[in-house]
């Protein structure tokens, strides 16, 4: 993906494509992926430090393994088994914080850190069941090396080359919200970001679609502001308003056709794809 939008990029910059193509044939070969190493900790005796080590894996996700060193010479005295880590280096940075000597012995850390606090797994390494000596570098998901002619294709394009787009933000507050209602809804919107409607609005538009829900209102309606180049709708729908609700999934039905009719309306465009 980097090559792909470095490639992209130098079309308009007038770089070597010659270069680029041998920059990642190289990086192929030689197994190069991005690799950090986390802050370090002193064990509770001040005799070893840990530290977390994350790498990047083609699979798109990482891998984490704990190394402790001796502090006096700074030699590796144990690796621990790798986990399965998140997939960017803000994940691998918000695992690294949990690292953690329980005693002079036992260090460990969650290696999972994902999104909005998901956090998975415990990864432990004990001093005085050290394992099999190993290398702090977590092992590729597959043995087998990568090459160019493996590689899926990527296709890397500018807002000019893709024309304007369907995009849903998002929303909230979801408290208190019934699940067939918030369910009914995603599906809906996901659509709306499908190729038929792609396509669609790409034909018939000259800005950018952004599709909200504010459940936070006092009113029920839909919002539609055309402002910087850009649409922005908003299904306004108060919270209040599912207390006795029969059939939720009903009700989002409804304002997403509310929503399409108000844009249909505001735009002029045709008529939309099926839903």
């Amino acid at each position: 993906m980097v090559h792909a939008a470095a490639v992209r990029l130098g079309r308009d910059r007038g770089w070597d494509q010659d270069a680029l193509a041998a920059a990642h044939g190289h990086a192929l070969a030689a197994g190069l992926r991005y690799r950090w190493t986390g802050p370090s900790k002193i064990s509770p005796d001040r005799r070893h430090v840990a530290c977390p080590v994350f790498v990047l894996h083609d699979d798109g996700f990482g891998r984490v393994m704990i190394e402790v060193r001796q502090r006096d010479h700074d030699r590796v005295i144990a690796v621990s088994e790798p986990a399965l880590a998140f997939s960017t280096s803000d994940g691998f940075q918000r695992s690294a914080r949990t690292l953690r000597w329980q005693n002079k012995n036992s260090v460990g850390l969650i290696p999972w850190s994902g999104l909005f606090g998901d956090q998975q797994g415990m990864l432990r390494l004990n001093l005085a069941y050290p394992g099999e000596p190993r290398t702090a570098e977590p092992p590729p998901p597959q043995t087998k090396p990568l090459s160019v002619a493996s590689l899926p294709q990527i296709i890397v394009q500018v807002p000019a080359e893709i024309g304007p787009r369907i995009t849903v933000v998002g929303g909230g507050p979801m408290n208190g919200i019934p699940a067939a209602y918030e369910k009914t809804l995603d599906d809906l919107l996901d659509r709306l970001q499908s190729e038929p409607w792609q396509v669609w609005w790409a034909a018939e538009a000259e800005d950018d679609l952004k599709i909200w829900y504010d459940f936070a209102v006092t009113k029920t309606g839909i919002a539609i502001r055309h402002a910087h180049g850009r649409w922005r709708t908003t299904i306004r729908r108060p919270a209040a308003t599912f207390a006795g609700a029969p059939e939720p999934a009903t009700l989002a039905r409804q304002d997403v056709d509310a929503m399409l009719a108000a844009i249909q309306r505001r735009t002029r465009l045709s008529e939309h794809p099926p839903l």
